[in-house]
């Protein structure tokens, strides 16, 4: 039951524009957490009033900006809507993570772990069965694309790039991308039956990366000194397996020819990820490529007048009266909410990685992960708007609340080993 939660939480279904899935079963989480009975940790309670206050204040700013401005204006209520969601998928994490601290008390990070691992893994599953079967991937992305969005459903629809249930793309990459990060510590907690198909179905994963877009190659290539630490652990045998798997779907995903289409579509992927590559070593094409585009952005599309740039204008940048032709979401949240209103939500990151670091005796596992995919988080916002997004921000929730409940726990051991030390040396 906890894994179907952790799924869903992680990868919430859109019906169309306003139907967030992720947001109603955080209520329903909420809910359940305020009947059971669990005796809570102060730190992580102390955790989930700073994620109140933060995003809450970024909630109130948006909506004054929005009432000040007025629709006429080009204001919208994006990211009005935006931290309002993230505040309930912040609370259901929450809730989320209490449920696995009632059942599994001090093995809690394990299992949270190993199911983090497998809903990544069964989305995966879905991702490639929508890239290779017409119907599923039609079915699926006419429920959750809306219809305003006709180059993105398109996209979808065609198979050129596979957006999963939560239409995702960039930023699924990098989800996708995590359960290769997540693998080491996973299987090590996981039971023995379940490593060799944890090991058979991260190929998998790999390719839900390559089906979804091209940043989350660039997290695995910058996570590589990390994993081959990692895989230590599971000794040589078993790291063989797995590096044999992941150059075998690469090989295969190759010479993988079934038909003109799908050859098409694979070749498609192929070429962006090259084209990255070429852009980063090709001084013509650096300037052309993505690369060129991304400097672009960072050097024309600020907002050019002060009020603005400190304040916001209260647009989201896609659609209405104004749009922003940058994609870092640095700039659009500029745009929108000013630096004033930017500043809370890096501050809500920063303590994440207070967090990863003043907590990482106590789990370094959990810690690790969450200092890594917080600084992940906030250099992928510099290329598309990831920050308190539906896709991805429940992982370092989730992480962050792990770590603080079992900070709780090894307290309560450290305590409980003092009151025998003195009890032994009293009598």
């Amino acid at each position: 039951m906890l894994l179907f939660l952790t799924f869903w939480i992680l990868f919430p279904p859109k019906i169309g524009y306003w139907g967030d899935t992720g947001s109603l079963l955080s209520i329903a989480l909420m809910i359940v957490g305020a009947h059971v009975k669990a005796t809570e940790p102060a730190v992580a309670r102390k955790g989930r009033t700073v994620g109140i206050c933060l995003i809450g204040g970024m909630f109130l700013y948006s909506a004054a900006i929005y009432v000040m401005k007025g629709p006429s204006s080009g204001a919208d209520l994006y990211y009005t809507f935006r931290f309002l969601r993230a505040i309930l998928h912040f609370l259901g994490c929450y809730a989320l993570a209490r449920l696995y601290y009632r059942k599994y008390g001090s093995e809690l990070t394990k299992v949270l772990l190993v199911n983090l691992y497998w809903a990544i893994a069964i989305h995966a599953a879905i991702m490639c069965l929508m890239f290779f079967v017409t119907p599923i991937r039609e079915a699926i992305g006419n429920i959750i694309v809306s219809e305003t969005h006709q180059s993105y459903t398109s996209m979808v629809t065609a198979g050129k790039r596979i957006g999963g249930l939560v239409g995702g793309l960039d930023g699924l990459s990098v989800v996708q991308a995590f359960g290769l990060i997540v693998f080491p510590s996973a299987i090590v907690h996981a039971k023995k039956l379940q490593r060799t198909l944890m090991i058979a179905i991260l190929p998998l994963i790999l390719f839900s990366v390559f089906i979804s877009g091209r940043t989350g190659f660039v997290i695995i290539l910058s996570y590589c000194p990390f994993l081959f630490l990692s895989f230590r652990q599971m000794g040589v045998k078993k790291s063989a397996y797995v590096v044999v798997g992941v150059l075998f779907i690469l090989l295969a995903t190759v010479l993988y020819q079934p038909s003109y289409q799908s050859g098409q579509r694979l070749e498609t992927q192929w070429d962006r990820i090259l084209s990255l590559w070429s852009s980063l070593t090709t001084e013509q094409n650096h300037e052309e490529g993505a690369v060129g585009k991304l400097l672009q952005d960072y050097t024309h599309d600020w907002p050019t007048d002060l009020g603005t740039f400190l304040f916001g204008s209260g647009y989201s940048g896609r659609g209405g009266v104004t749009v922003v032709s940058a994609d870092p979401g640095y700039i659009l949240d500029v745009h929108a909410i000013g630096i004033i209103g930017t500043l809370p939500m890096v501050c809500l990151y920063c303590y994440m990685l207070f967090v990863s670091v003043r907590y990482r005796r106590f789990c370094k596992d959990t810690s690790l992960l969450l200092l890594f995919y917080t600084i992940v988080s906030l250099l992928v916002n510099g290329k598309v708007r990831f920050l308190l997004a539906r896709v991805g921000f429940p992982i370092e929730a989730l992480l962050c609340f792990g770590t603080l409940m079992s900070h709780h726990w090894s307290l309560s051991a450290n305590a409980q080993e003092d009151i025998l030390y003195d009890e032994y040396y009293a009598w």
